[in-house]
Formats: C-alpha cells, structure tokens, sequence
C-alpha cells in the first residue's frame, strides 16, 4: 500500500524557458559604455511554481554556446531582490571557444556575462551613490529652469526681448532633456522597449535642439556687436525651423541606421 501510494505520488516537474534576448532583464551595470554585455540566450529553469528554488545538495549545470571572443566569462544569474545580474552560488565548469558551462546552487534565471579584460565592475553602492547625485543635481537644475521659463516668459518687459526669448526656448529644451533622463534612469527597467527606444529618442532631440538655441545666442551677440539692430521677427523666423529640423533628421538617421540599437534600452534608454 505505501509503495503504490509513493507511486502514485506526482512528480514535480522541471520546466525550461529559453530567451533569445534580454531585453526583460535590464542591468544598467550590464552595456557598451561599461564594458560588459551578456550571452545572447537566457535560460530559465523552475521546478513547479517555484522558479527561485534553493538546492542544498545537488547543482545544476548548463551549457551555454557562446560567440568566439577573448572576453572574459563569468557565470550570472538574475537576482530580483537587487535587479542586476549576480555571480553569487555559480561557478564556471568549462569554458572553450564555442561553449561554456556553468554550475549553479539555486534554479532562476541564467546568462553568461561578458566583461573586458581589466574592467572592474561598479558596486551596487557606488551606483546607488552615483544616482542619488544625479537626481538631486538634474531636481534643482529643473527647478532652476523653470524659475527662468516662468520669469522670461511672465515678465512683459522680458517676454518682448529676443535674447530672453531665446533663453526661455532654450530652458525648456533642457528641461524636456532632464525630465527625460531622470524617468529613464530610475524607470528604464520597469517600461516596456518601445517606451524606451521613444523616450532615448526624446531625449536625444532635445539636448539638439538645446545645442541649436545656444548656438543662435551666440550668433545674436555677434549680430548686435556688428550690425546693432537685428529685427526680432525675421532673425527668428531665419533660424527657428533650422534650429528644429536639423535635430529631427539627426534622430531619425540614428534611429534608422543603428535600428534603434543606438537607444540601448539595457543603459538607460540613451
């Protein structure tokens, strides 16, 4: 009776998902500007339900076909409790040119990460310190800007001289420019590609144009150095539709020849 019972008994069943990219597991340790990239599979393996399951004598290992390179290997999971890619409880069995296989502890999510040789990875403290300076400088250079559009803007005496207009256009480029890059960098992994790729772009067209108001302030000084009177109207007519042409073809050729690539939703959507 007990043996038929234990035969009766249901397995638990041991199920596999394989990612042909990783485009879900966004690490903003993980890109070309930081030296390291990822295996182009992603391997998941669960036990059931559990997906996250601890294994105290026994460990699973895995074989991974890699492209040929001199980059070093290192065997990775995905650790949700910090949202990053983890070497904790894997090792590194065999590695060749075509393959590597690793052996892990614990059953989650598995890629290989590539690192260049002598780059050292940045802690997740020296990130988190990082960040928080970032969103503290881009919050009070956003309050900044917007003193300056509302004053510029508010104030008739400055709203009808061109210089100030011209400064308030440029404060709301940079402004679209900060805003953009405070969502991306604390929200690029939680919004889906698309969402990323549009807001790269966004981001990309406004520190243009940003660049282009400038550039015509500049053209100003030397017009009123020269030329002494410049009539507001046609100087910005002139200028005005090249200062937001220009960008947009920018974007459009990156995003067209790089295939979006150039908005590499892994670092940040930029």
């Amino acid at each position: 009776g007990s043996a038929s019972s234990a035969h009766d008994c249901p397995q638990p069943k041991i199920s596999f998902i394989v990612y042909k990219d990783a485009s879900l597991f966004r690490d903003t340790n993980v890109s070309a500007a930081a030296g390291r990239s990822l295996s182009p599979l992603v391997i998941s393996a669960k036990v059931g339900t559990l997906q996250h399951l601890q294994l105290v004598n026994e460990k699973v290992r895995f074989t991974f076909p890699v492209p040929s390179s001199d980059l070093l290997k290192q065997c990775s999971y995905w650790d949700r409790d910090t949202v990053s890619w983890s070497s904790k409880g894997c090792s590194l069995v065999n590695s060749t040119r075509s393959n590597v296989t690793c052996s892990c502890n614990h059953l989650t999510n598995f890629a290989i990460l590539f690192t260049r040789p002598g780059v050292m990875p940045a802690s997740r403290d020296h990130v988190q310190a990082l960040s928080m300076i970032s969103t503290a400088g881009c919050s009070l250079s956003i309050f900044g800007l917007l003193i300056t559009v509302l004053c510029s803007l508010g104030i008739r005496s400055l709203r009808a001289r061109l210089h100030f207009k011209l400064m308030s256009f440029q404060a709301i480029s940079l402004l679209c420019t900060l805003v953009t890059f405070l969502i991306t960098s604390n929200l690029h992994t939680l919004v889906p590609t698309t969402v990323c790729h549009v807001f790269g772009m966004l981001q990309h067209f406004s520190l243009l144009v940003s660049f282009g108001w400038m550039m015509l302030q500049a053209i100003l000084v030397y017009k009123h150095l020269v030329v002494v009177f410049v009539s507001d109207t046609n100087f910005l007519k002139n200028f005005s539709w090249i200062i937001l042409s220009v960008p947009l073809v920018i974007v459009a050729l990156t995003a067209g020849i790089s295939k979006l690539e150039a908005y590499d939703p892994n670092h940040m959507c930029w």
